[in-house]
């Protein structure tokens, strides 16, 4: 989490021109547990699992874990799920998949190919300009819209323009 909240700030800062701070917290269903070493995470973990065992058979549903934990965005201490924007919450999803991206990156030593669907159409045009010089000469990107008025076309280095109409792809010659 560390390492993504790191990832993540810098580049929704850039996008938003400085003028909104992003805070990424995890929220547990175990108190304290980024106090917790991997050896006593494990031992509660193991103890809350014996003690809800026979209920969870009994309903069919897990009660613990961590995929009943949660992450909860910030941008300014507002909780940007509640108080954001469509925009606001649009720019916190991308500044967060372009940290995941910068992250595999680190790790295996490649970018992996990122795919946008319509990303741009809830963002204003100052934000669109920013997105895209964050993801300039970085990742090979696939990016849908339903209109190319959307896209900044100065920032596009040599795009590729597919058209997609009734099940055929047409290669289009200019944006």
């Amino acid at each position: 989490m560390k390492d993504l909240n790191q990832a993540a700030q810098p580049i929704h800062e850039a996008i938003t021109q400085n003028q909104e701070k992003l805070e990424i917290d995890y929220i547990s269903q175990i108190k304290n547990v980024e106090e917790l070493d991997q050896t006593e995470l494990q031992q509660t973990l193991t103890k809350e699992f014996e003690r809800v065992q026979k209920r969870e058979i009994a309903e069919g549903v897990t009660k613990v874990g961590p995929h009943r934990d949660d992450l909860r965005f910030l941008v300014n201490g507002f909780d940007v799920a509640t108080f954001g924007s469509q925009g606001q919450q649009r720019t916190t999803a991308l500044a967060v998949k372009l940290a995941e991206i910068d992250l595999m990156k680190q790790q295996t030593g490649e970018y992996p190919v990122l795919l946008l669907d319509d990303v741009l159409s809830e963002l204003d045009a100052s934000r669109q300009t920013h997105l895209l010089k964050a993801m300039q000469n970085k990742v090979q990107t696939f990016i849908t819209t339903p209109s190319l008025s959307d896209v900044a076309k100065q920032l596009i280095e040599d795009p590729k323009i597919l058209m997609s109409k009734m099940e055929h792809l047409k290669k289009m010659n200019e944006c």
